[in-house]
């Protein structure tokens, strides 16, 4: 339901208000009246009954003596407005960029942890890779006694094998 067929259920009720209530009885009916009247008799029962509603009346007619003052206000209100909406985006804008500030933050810590991690892997890897290039150093000396004990082998099974050939 659009906002042109609220208004215009809300000024057919008035309208039949207007029509079925005779008497003022309650502040409900009385801003009915209000809304809904230019009777000058029921406005002068609208406002025996409820005096509250002399100021208003008295505000319409200065404003139909001088409609810029209407329009001044109306312009100071939407003045007023403008700065309440800007105000208002202002903090949420702020609040939004509170919460991202403080998600990045979250985040910069889960980075710095997982930094961290990396860190400690890192160091994990090189003591590995200095115990494999030990390994490594320890296999090649083992390699390089073997292939000298495989020469001297070799060497001694020539000697022997000349000296059971003589």
């Amino acid at each position: 339901m659009g906002i042109s067929s609220f208004f215009l259920i809300f000024v057919f009720c008035i309208a039949l208000f207007h029509k079925v209530v005779h008497n003022i009885s309650n502040p409900l009916e009385a801003w009915l009246t209000f809304l809904s009247s230019d009777d000058p008799e029921q406005i002068v029962r609208l406002v025996n009954a409820y005096p509250e509603f002399l100021d208003c009346y008295q505000d319409i007619v200065k404003f139909r003596a001088n409609p810029k003052e209407l329009i001044s206000m109306y312009s100071e209100a939407l003045l007023i407005l403008d700065r309440n909406t800007s105000q208002l985006m202002i903090e949420d804008m702020q609040a939004t960029i509170a919460q991202l500030q403080e998600a990045a933050a979250r985040k910069d810590d889960i980075i710095a942890q997982k930094d961290s991690a990396i860190a400690q892997m890192d160091d994990t890897i090189a003591q590995k890779d200095n115990a494999i290039a030990q390994m490594d150093d320890t296999i090649a000396q083992k390699d390089k006694a073997i292939a000298q004990k495989d020469a001297l082998i070799s060497k001694l099974e020539a000697e022997i094998a000349a000296l059971r050939h003589r």
